[in-house]
């Protein structure tokens, strides 16, 4: 009886680990006050409440191939993919830098004067940042967008019609 409690408890203790591996990065229990800081950078910045979306990872992701040269890139339109994407090059892995230095860096995300009058147009509600290590880089991808279905209620459109 002690050896099948015994095997219950490291199957659940592993069943539990890889859900949380299978979590995007963002999303991750060990991440919750860094969610939030951006979630408050993100507010401050656009004056109102923003949402995470992560139906962006998959855009996100493309994103990343695309601009780094590395694995499967699509140029293809991804659904939902966000209305500004912006990617940082790390030279280590993310957990080596301070939160402080992350949240320094995400904070200017869409401030790239070809763009930051885009930011003012689009008025950005949902966010996605993405981090991927591949191919020995290590990619922070910052996305921004808007609720569509909203946009285009607020157009007296119906989206995807």
């Amino acid at each position: 009886m002690k050896v099948l409690i015994c095997f219950l408890a490291a199957f659940l203790v592993n069943f539990n680990v890889r859900a949380q591996d299978s979590l995007p990065w963002i999303q991750r229990p060990e991440n919750v006050s860094f969610l939030a800081m951006v979630d408050s950078v993100f507010e401050l910045r656009f004056k109102k409440p923003m949402d995470l979306f992560p139906v962006m990872d998959a855009g996100a992701l493309n994103f990343a191939q695309c601009e780094s040269k590395i694995g499967a890139c699509t140029e293809e339109y991804i659904y939902n993919e966000a209305y500004m994407h912006e990617m940082m090059t790390f030279s280590g892995p993310i957990e080596e830098y301070t939160v402080a230095s992350v949240i320094k860096a995400i904070e200017t995300a869409g401030d790239n004067p070809s763009i930051a009058h885009l930011m003012y147009l689009l008025d950005p509600d949902k966010y996605w940042i993405g981090y991927y290590p591949m191919g020995g880089k290590y990619l922070l991808v910052i996305c921004l967008s808007v609720d569509r279905e909203k946009a285009y209620s607020e157009m007296g459109l119906r989206y995807g019609k």
